[in-house]
C-alpha cells in the first residue's frame, strides 16, 4: 500500500471515539449507577460507580466496543503495608464487612435492573448491550491502600478484588487516567493519538492473519508508547511518520530486559516488564517488527 493510502489511513485512526459512542458509554454506567441507588448499594456500602479502561483514558477504538466500569466500595479496604508493618501499626481491624458479601449484593441489584443480559464471570459481571448502551464489563471491588510509611494516612488508593477462584488483582485506575491525560497535554495531544493508531494496525496485523490475535493485549501497548519520550510523541510530523518513530522508539527498547526495566504501566505504580505481567517483551517485539514490514516502512 503507497504511502498516501497509509497516511489517509492512520489519520482516521487517530482520531477518538465518536459522540455516540461515548453516549452509549455514559448511559451503561448511568444505568449501573442506578440500579445500586434503587438497591440501597450506594450508601450502605459507601460506593461509588466510575468508568476505567480504554474508554475513561480515551484510548478506545471500534474493536474494543465495551466498557469497564468500576464498583468500588469504601467501606472497607485491602491494605498492602511496608515490610515488618501490620494492622496494628496502623489501627487498622478485620471488618466484619467481607468482599463475597459485596459482590453478592451487587449481583443481586444488578439482576433486579438487567435480568438475563447481565452474566457472572471470574472476575467481573458482563453486561450485554443493546440499542441504547454498549457491552460493558462490570467490576466490583473495594478499595486498595498501598501505605507509603508508617504514618495512617500516607497511602496510595487504588482497587483491588478477588477472583471467584480466588486471585487477588490490584488496579489503579484513576492513577492510570490522571498520568494518560497528563502525558496527552504535555505530548501537544498527540500521546492518545498515536495510541490509537498502533492498537488499530494491531487489529489490522491480526485481520490479515500475520499475528496471533493475543500476541500482545492493547494496554500494554498503550503502556509502551506512554515510556516513549514526550519529545518524540509532540513532534511536528505526519501521521504516517508518527507511528514509525513509535515503531522504532519500542523496538529499540525492548531489545533486551535492561534496556526497559523502567518501564512502567501508564499508572507509574507497576512496573511494565517484570515478572507475572501478562504479557512478554519478547512479543511486543515481535508486533513491532510485524507492524514494521505490515506497512513496509524502510
Amino acid at each position: 500500500m503507497p504511502y498516501a493510502e497509509w497516511e489517509k489511513g492512520f489519520q482516521s485512526w487517530a482520531e477518538g471515539p465518536r459522540k455516540t459512542e461515548s453516549e452509549r458509554c455514559a448511559n451503561a454506567e448511568r444505568m449501573v449507577k442506578q440500579s445500586l441507588k434503587d438497591a440501597g448499594i450506594l450508601d450502605k456500602y459507601r460506593t461509588e460507580v466510575f468508568t476505567q479502561g480504554s474508554f475513561a483514558n480515551r484510548t478506545n477504538i471500534p474493536q474494543e466496543s465495551d466498557v469497564d466500569i468500576c464498583i468500588r466500595s469504601m467501606r472497607s479496604f485491602f491494605p498492602q503495608y511496608p515490610e515488618g508493618l501490620g494492622d496494628a501499626d496502623f489501627g487498622n481491624a478485620t471488618s466484619t464487612f467481607t468482599f463475597p458479601q459485596f459482590k453478592d449484593d451487587v449481583q443481586d441489584a444488578l439482576r433486579v435492573r438487567f435480568g438475563n443480559d447481565i452474566n457472572r464471570g471470574d472476575k467481573c459481571f458482563s453486561l450485554r448491550e443493546n440499542s441504547y448502551r454498549v457491552d460493558a464489563d462490570v467490576t466490583a471491588t473495594l478499595e486498595h491502600r498501598r501505605y507509603r510509611s508508617a504514618k495512617a494516612d500516607d497511602y496510595l488508593s487504588g482497587t483491588a478484588f478477588n477472583t471467584d477462584s480466588g486471585k487477588r488483582i490490584i488496579n489503579w485506575p484513576k492513577q492510570h487516567i490522571e498520568n494518560g491525560n497528563a502525558k496527552h497535554a504535555r505530548t501537544r495531544d498527540q500521546f492518545k493519538k498515536i495510541v490509537r493508531m498502533l492498537k488499530r494496525l494491531q487489529f489490522d496485523l491480526i485481520d490479515n492473519s500475520v499475528i496471533a490475535k493475543k500476541l500482545v493485549p492493547s494496554y500494554a501497548i498503550e503502556c509502551c508508547v506512554f515510556n516513549l519520550s514526550d519529545a518524540s510523541l509532540s513532534a511536528v510530523v505526519d501521521r504516517y511518520t508518527q507511528v514509525r518513530n513509535a515503531i522504532i522508539g519500542i523496538y529499540a527498547a525492548t531489545k533486551d530486559d535492561e534496556s526497559c526495566k523502567e518501564w512502567v504501566e501508564v499508572n507509574a505504580l507497576k512496573w511494565l516488564f517484570r515478572p507475572k505481567q501478562p504479557w512478554a517483551r519478547d512479543n511486543v517485539r515481535e508486533l513491532m517488527l510485524a507492524a514494521w514490514r505490515h506497512v513496509g516502512f524502510e
